[in-house]
């Protein structure tokens, strides 16, 4: 067996779940490192900003806490923190786990990120009371006060050392390739709930003037709900790291439809959805998973024609994205991560 140019199904598996894991956490930290830096930790309903609310939805979005399940009267800023730093210990949690079943194909100083990961893990661990349990919002108060964001940029710094040696210090054999698949859907996923949770595009409980358009001559009032919205366009740009991209490219206060285009369609922005799934569709030609490669250029081409003229259009764009993603990983794991009797090799033999 040429053990360069294949991988056993068990190391498959687990490469897939480690970048899906490995991508969710990093978009947890981020989308709730920016949150607090932006919000300054003020989420009280009384005193807070119009904005602060999406944004906090966005990160209940993103760490995977349904708005439906937070009941009347419900302390949303605690739980939404919460729940995040408890996703974010989960993720990589899952994460460490799966890596630690193929450890071979990672480098010694991967090792040590990992294990700076791990301490990471068990400092944010501590902050939470109880965790979040069932998918529901059975979690203790937290003082967001004590949350440290330095403990999430260094959990972003390590993660990004280990996205860096997994991209500079493993051959590009299937291994690699199962890894980048799984990261790359996963990051696509994470820009559609980062949206879906600022602009809430298929609730009825969405805020009015997140969804109106923005009109010539606007008076005192108009301005302040201009200026509420350019703020949740700006922490969606900046859950994202795409706002220093927008403004290189625009310089000009954050409009809603090229901003969401960046995010979601424009290809050349490294951190859009439209280039995780174009990385997905190499990556599967590279595997010879022909099936894969269909299913990406049909998102490609949706993507291509889709307006973000408003909301509306726009979640039509992100249910593309959305259902194109959750039927290539479906289709990845029946195709190849569904382990037979008889372990088996895949790629090269």
């Amino acid at each position: 067996v040429d053990l360069i140019a294949s991988v056993p199904t068990r190391a498959a598996e687990a490469l897939f779940w480690a970048g899906r894991a490995m991508e969710r956490a990093e978009l947890v930290a981020r989308s709730l490192e920016v949150v607090l830096d932006r919000t300054d930790a003020a989420f009280d309903a009384d005193v807070a900003e119009s904005w602060v609310g999406p944004a906090v939805d966005l990160v209940m979005s993103v760490a995977g806490v349904r708005l439906a399940d937070l009941s009347e009267g419900a302390d949303r800023p605690s739980i939404s923190v919460a729940s995040a730093i408890d996703a974010l210990v989960r993720q990589l949690g899952s994460f460490l786990a799966e890596v630690s079943s193929v450890r071979e194909f990672f480098s010694v100083t991967a090792g040590r990120a990992f294990a700076r990961l791990a301490e990471s893990r068990s400092g944010l661990g501590a902050l939470v009371e109880q965790g979040v349990h069932d998918a529901t919002v059975d979690v203790g108060r937290l003082d967001i006060g004590r949350v440290d964001g330095r403990q999430l940029e260094t959990v972003l710094v390590d993660l990004a050392s280990v996205v860096g040696l997994w991209n500079e210090s493993v051959v590009r054999g299937p291994a690699w390739r199962f890894g980048e698949i799984g990261r790359r859907i996963e990051r696509a996923l994470g820009v559609v709930d980062g949206v879906r949770g600022a602009f809430r595009p298929f609730a009825d409980t969405a805020p009015v003037w997140l969804t109106e358009p923005r009109v010539a001559g606007m008076d005192d009032s108009d301005q302040r709900i201009d200026f509420a919205r350019q703020r949740v366009v700006e922490i969606v740009l900046a859950a994202n790291e795409s706002l220093v991209a927008y403004r290189r490219r625009f310089r000009s206060d954050v409009e809603f439809e090229p901003a969401m285009r960046l995010v979601v369609a424009e290809r050349l922005n490294p951190r859009s959805a439209a280039a995780a799934v174009e990385a997905v569709r190499t990556e599967a030609a590279n595997l010879g998973w022909q099936q894969g490669v269909e299913m990406a250029t049909g998102v490609l081409d949706t993507l291509a024609v889709a307006s973000f003229a408003d909301v509306a259009s726009t979640a039509a764009a992100l249910n593309a994205v959305w259902t194109g993603c959750d039927e290539m990983s479906r289709a990845v794991v029946g195709e190849y991560l569904s382990a037979p009797l008889d372990p088996r090799m895949l790629g090269g033999s």
